[in-house]
């Protein structure tokens, strides 16, 4: 996944600011934080991001899954 999609994100815009500000820097502070996870690692190119340990479906229980999901609908971006 392309690192600067993060950028996308909400979450991550009330992190790293989503106003003004050079998205090179912002980049750089996610390459400083992905570096730093225990979940996600960066390419050698450093633009791109990827699970440490890949999700494997097989693994996953679908009741479990279902009890932990909620719907939510009509909220304002």
């Amino acid at each position: 996944m392309p690192l600067a999609l993060f950028l996308a994100f909400n979450r991550v815009k009330s992190i790293v600011g989503g106003g003004g500000g050079a998205d090179a820097e912002k980049l750089e502070l996610l390459q400083q934080a992905v570096t730093k996870s225990n979940m996600l690692k960066l390419s050698k190119c450093t633009k791109l991001v990827k699970r440490r340990i890949p999700f494997d479906l097989k693994k996953v229980d679908g009741d479990k899954m279902d009890i932990g999901t909620v719907y939510v609908e009509n909220f304002p971006e």
